[in-house]
């Protein structure tokens, strides 16, 4: 394998603990209803494949239909106005950023969050130091399919061989595997080791700062 020049990461459970925040939008919309809320835990098996996923796992199976009808909009809405009440970055997780661009080494980001919030979240934790941001449009079908991981690649002029990608889920495991990427999945997120040691991930770390280590 080539010297490593871009890291690609997931966002949610990777770089930033989303959860609370997801947790908050989903009880606003259940409560919109009057339907019964959902707890962090709950929540936390239900993210990896974008809002809707979230969104129509989040509803009781007496009212899938609500989806149909446009629930998430009110989701989406609140969520909007309230991406970062309670999202921070991981510890470490800013560091390894910093580090990663005194380096050279290009960083992106591949996100199934929706393109413009994603954006947000990145702009105001981060500023200009991410290189490429991808998240849901019509443009590209979501992970696990690899698409997004070639369109982030392009914007950054990289080549797969030159990149690892770390990611915390089973939905980022299999779209590594779907790209031919090398894949580093991290422990502090939403999946846990067991899981992703039973899903085929050979290398896990429990700490942002050990990414640097795959660099040489």
């Amino acid at each position: 394998m080539s010297k490593i020049k871009c890291v690609l990461f997931d966002m949610d459970g990777t770089l930033s603990d989303t959860l609370d925040d997801l947790t908050v939008a989903l009880n606003v919309m259940l409560k919109f209803y009057n339907l019964p809320t959902r707890t962090r835990d709950e929540v936390r098996g239900m993210v990896g494949n974008g809002i809707d996923a979230l969104i129509l796992r989040g509803l009781p199976d007496t009212h899938k239909h609500l989806f149909d009808e446009g629930c998430g909009n009110i989701f989406r809405a609140y969520y909007k106005a309230h991406l970062t009440d309670y999202t921070r970055p991981y510890d470490g997780v800013n560091e390894v950023i910093d580090t990663l661009k005194a380096k050279g080494i290009k960083i992106g980001i591949v996100s199934n969050k929706l393109q413009s919030p994603l954006e947000d979240i990145v702009f105001s934790f981060w500023g200009n130091k991410i290189d490429a941001v991808v998240g849901i449009t019509d443009a590209l079908p979501s992970k696990p399919y690899p698409d997004m991981v070639y369109a982030c690649l392009k914007k950054m002029d990289t080549s797969l061989s030159d990149a690892i990608y770390i990611g915390d889920s089973l939905v980022d495991l299999q779209t590594a595997t779907n790209a031919g990427a090398k894949f580093i999945a991290c422990s502090w997120g939403f999946a846990t080791r067991e899981a992703l040691l039973n899903a085929g991930a050979t290398e896990i770390i429990d700490h942002p700062s050990e990414v640097l280590k795959y660099l040489d």
